[in-house]
C-alpha cells in the first residue's frame, strides 16, 4: 500500500490536465452565410442621348419626366441620381421600391441619369451607366452639344510629363442633332477659365498634347461648339509632378 499516495497523486495530476485541455479549447466558430451584393440594374427610359424627350408638363419652365429600369438582382431599393449639365445641379432620389418614378426636371436643358442599387443585407452598391438626354423646351429647333466629358487626366490626379516635358488632354463630346464639333481647350493654372491660344482653339480633335511645368497645378475645361450653340464642360484640376 506504499504506492497509493503515488497513484492518487498521478490520477489527480491527469483529471487537473484533462480539465485543462477541455476548458481552454477553441469553440466552433459561427457560420457566417455569404451575402451578394446588389447587381447592377440595365436603364430603360429616357433612352441616351434621346433628344425632345417631353415628359408631362407641369407649367412653362417644369416638366415630370418618367424613368424606368430593369429589376436587379440581390437589390432591395434603387437611388435615381439626376444631374442638369448646364449648372451641375444633383437631384437625388433614394429608397425607392420599384424600377421606376418620376422627377421634375427644368426644360430645355441637358442631363444625366444614373441608378445605384442598394441592399438592406450590406452596404455595398452597385451603380449603372450614365445615361444623357435633352428635356423639350420652346421653341427649341437645334440642341446645343451636351457639355464634353473629361477623361484624363483625372481630377485630382498627380501626373508625370514625358521626357518633352508634355501630357495629353482627352475627353469625349456627343451632339444628339449629329453636328460636327469643335473643340476649344481652357488650361492654366489660375481658374481654368484664362483666354486659350489660338493652337488651343476650334479643334476637332478629341485629345491634345499640351506643355506642362513641373511642380505646378493646372486647371482644365472644354467647350464644345456645333453649328449654332457651345457648351462647356466643368473644370478638373491636376498637379505636374
Amino acid at each position: 500500500m506504499k504506492n497509493a499516495p503515488l497513484i492518487l497523486l498521478g490520477f489527480t495530476l491527469f483529471s487537473i490536465i484533462s480539465c485543462t485541455k477541455e476548458s481552454g479549447s477553441n469553440p466552433t466558430p459561427p457560420v457566417v452565410e455569404e451575402v451578394n451584393p446588389p447587381a447592377i440594374t440595365i436603364l430603360s427610359i429616357p433612352a441616351n442621348n434621346s433628344t425632345c424627350e417631353q415628359g408631362f408638363t407641369l407649367n412653362s419652365d417644369e416638366s415630370s419626366v418618367s424613368f424606368s429600369w430593369e429589376d436587379a438582382a440581390n437589390t432591395d431599393n434603387y437611388e435615381i441620381v439626376v444631374t442638369n449639365l448646364d449648372s451641375q445641379v444633383q437631384i437625388n432620389k433614394s429608397n425607392i421600391s420599384g424600377n421606376s418614378t418620376t422627377v421634375t426636371l427644368q426644360k430645355g436643358m441637358p442631363y444625366s441619369w444614373k441608378i445605384i442599387s442598394k441592399s438592406l443585407e450590406t452596404s455595398a452598391t452597385a451603380s449603372s451607366e450614365l445615361w444623357k438626354f435633352y428635356l423639350a423646351g420652346a421653341g427649341i429647333t437645334n440642341y446645343a452639344p451636351f457639355p464634353p466629358t473629361l477623361i484624363s487626366p483625372v481630377s485630382g490626379l498627380a501626373v508625370v510629363p514625358n521626357a518633352q516635358g508634355k501630357i495629353t488632354l482627352s475627353w469625349e463630346g456627343n451632339d444628339v442633332d449629329g453636328d460636327a464639333l469643335l473643340y476649344t481647350v481652357f488650361l492654366d493654372t489660375v481658374d481654368g477659365f484664362q483666354t486659350p491660344p489660338q493652337e488651343y482653339q476650334q479643334i476637332a480633335s478629341t485629345s491634345l498634347e499640351v506643355d506642362v511645368t513641373a511642380d505646378t497645378v493646372y486647371y482644365w475645361r472644354i467647350s464644345a461648339t456645333d453649328t449654332n450653340n457651345t457648351t462647356a464642360s466643368i473644370v478638373y484640376t491636376f498637379r505636374v509632378q
